[in-house]
C-alpha cells in the first residue's frame, strides 16, 4: 500500500489519522495486523520518524 499527495501541494501538521484500514471477517480466529517497511516523509520528500503500529485482531 501506497499513500502519497500530489506533486506541488502543501504539507500538513498536527495530529490524527492518516490511513483508516477496514477488513471484513469471514471466519472467527486471533491474529496481528502491522504495517512493515513504513515510511513517511515531510513536504520536502524527508524522512519522519514513526512508530510502526501493530494491532491485535481477534473475531469471536
Amino acid at each position: 500500500m501506497e499513500l502519497t499527495r500530489k506533486t506541488g501541494m502543501t504539507g500538513v501538521n498536527g495530529s490524527g489519522s492518516l490511513v483508516n484500514l477496514v477488513f471484513q471477517a469471514i471466519g472467527k480466529g486471533s491474529t496481528t495486523v502491522s504495517l512493515t517497511d513504513l515510511a513517511v516523509k515531510d513536504s520536502k520528500q524527508q524522512p519522519v520518524p514513526v512508530h510502526s503500529p501493530v494491532v491485535s485482531v481477534n473475531v469471536e
